[in-house]
């Protein structure tokens, strides 16, 4: 194929790149036009967009990430699995420490340089596990699964500054198979101490094949 005809369709692939991302975000908020009174933000299709500071006419839903991420730790009925790379946010540390009241699974993972907050020690006195990375690369990850159905993830830093002054976002989504593969992730972090490109130990080091996630109607 000649490098002309190359360039010529590039243009078509970004055009097609551009639409596809657009439906996709289209689909992915669509939700909050089914919220309930008062504002709701309770998601009820398969995920939700939330902005900390949207923009006029932003498609995003009505509450603030934090608001939404305590919501989902409340209604927790198994598991939470937390990697986040600072937290320091009291509100949320108390729907963690809640959720572990209630019965269930809760585990964090986050960055070694932020282990000495008040609200990390809050949270292992209260039985809750919390793994670092011990490296001086970032552990930077910023993501929850919840339930082994939803997964939680986005630029949003569990942090009074993350979530009242800073830009940030936040995505939710309900797929089972896209919880399993975070899953996966943070069991190798957690349970294995695998973290950034250190070689992955048992099966999953000769794993070539790509993630294919079929996303729920």
């Amino acid at each position: 194929m000649s490098s002309q005809h190359h360039n010529e369709k590039d243009p078509i692939k970004a055009v097609l790149r551009t639409v596809l991302c657009g439906l996709l975000l289209l689909f992915c908020v669509a939700p909050q036009a089914q919220a309930g009174p008062g504002g709701s933000d309770k998601v009820k299709g398969w995920c939700g967009v939330y902005f900390t500071a949207p923009g006029q006419g932003a498609r995003s839903l009505p509450r603030n990430p934090q608001t939404a991420l305590i919501r989902l730790f409340d209604g927790a009925r198994s598991s939470v699995f937390g990697a986040f790379y600072s937290i320091s946010s009291p509100e949320v540390t108390a729907a963690l420490l809640r959720a572990k009241g209630r019965g269930v699974d809760v585990r964090i993972v986050t960055e070694t340089d932020n282990m000495g907050t008040p609200q990390i020690a809050m949270l292992r006195k209260g039985g809750i596990t919390v793994a670092h990375d011990r490296r001086r690369g970032l552990m930077h990850h910023k993501f929850a699964v919840i339930d082994g159905e939803t997964v939680w993830t986005g630029s949003y830093n569990i942090t009074p500054n993350g979530a009242l002054r800073n830009n940030n976002n936040a995505i939710e989504i309900n797929s089972p198979e896209l919880a399993e593969i975070f899953s996966a992730e943070f069991r190798e972090m957690h349970r294995d101490g695998v973290f950034g490109n250190s070689a992955e130990p048992g099966v999953f080091s000769g794993l070539t094949s790509k993630y294919y996630v079929k996303i729920q109607d």
